[in-house]
Order: C-alpha cells, then structure tokens, then sequence
C-alpha cells in the first residue's frame, strides 16, 4: 500500500465513508469539494478588498535584500 492509497483509506475511516455505497461517497466527496470552493472563494475575496492582496505587496516579497 502506498502513501496515497493509505491517505485515501484514513481519509475513508476518519468521516466514515467506508460504509457508503459508492453513489454515497461521490456525493459526500462533491458536498465536500463544494463547500471548500466556497471557503476559498470567500478568503480570496476578503484578501482582495481587505488590501492585503494588493500588487505592490506581491511584488515587495519578490525581490531580495542585497
């Protein structure tokens, strides 16, 4: 068993869904994919009106102090 295969089991014990049928467990796996979408969505969007996430930030880690 490799590292991913066994990330994917404890991933299956930890919530369970080694019990679902098949159909059950995509559709928890879509629930779950959804709502980090939106997790992701909203921070990006706080960052982006909060300033944190301007251009001349980016750019200020960029460059290297001599």
């Amino acid at each position: 068993m490799n590292w991913i295969q066994r990330k994917i089991l404890l991933y299956n014990v930890t919530f369970g869904l080694y019990m679902l049928d098949w159909w059950e467990r995509c559709t928890f796996n879509t629930l779950v994919i959804v709502l980090m979408w939106f997790v992701l969505r909203y921070i990006a969007e706080f960052f982006k009106r909060s300033g944190m996430f301007s251009e001349k930030l980016i750019l200020s880690f960029g460059k290297m102090p001599m």
